[in-house]
């Protein structure tokens, strides 16, 4: 029984990231609003079922935790009254604050070999990066006027590259 408690919320918890995941600066558009709405209810009364539910002890914790994201969920609900082109702030807003309940459920939920993916925001200044690279990329290979130069120019590539990246595992505030 508690398995099935368990991986139901796992299931439930992946829903709601794909709400969450909508509610982003980057992808709103008009009309999202009455949708992200609709998910957010139809995802809260499955928590409250799956709440009310009888829970053993060892996966109160995972209850409570199911708890608070439900109140955070409800209470944190933006106020539908409003223009469309001033909806998209309130439900960015929402979606911040409701990341820390979603991020500690999801937390608990790996603790019971229930993997769910974390909320990232959408980063626009990594995508531009990550183009630039790729020009970069392109460039030197346009450029340069002959192939064991490739090497040597791909060498410090490599060393940025992976500096960079271990800076970024080793240095979480590098991540912000």
């Amino acid at each position: 029984m508690s398995q099935a408690l368990v991986s139901e919320s796992g299931r439930l918890v992946l829903d709601l990231h794909g709400a969450l995941s909508e509610i982003d600066a980057g992808r709103w558009r008009a009309g999202m609003a009455e949708e992200a709405r609709l998910k957010i209810d139809a995802i809260n009364e499955r928590l409250t079922a799956l709440i009310e539910a009888r829970w053993p002890e060892q996966t109160e914790a995972l209850r409570e935790r199911l708890a608070t994201l439900r109140d955070r969920l409800a209470r944190e609900l933006p106020d539908p009254s409003g223009t469309a082109a001033r909806m998209s702030r309130p439900w960015v807003a929402y979606r911040s604050a409701v990341t820390p309940a979603y991020e500690a459920l999801s937390r608990k939920l790996r603790e019971h070999q229930i993997h769910v993916p974390t909320l990232r925001p959408s980063n626009h200044f990594r995508s531009v990066v990550h183009v630039g690279n790729a020009v970069l990329c392109i460039a030197i290979l346009y450029f340069v006027p002959h192939p064991a130069w490739i090497l040597a120019a791909t060498i410090p590539a490599f060393i940025w590259a992976w500096t960079v990246e271990i800076m970024r595992r080793t240095r979480p505030e590098m991540n912000e």
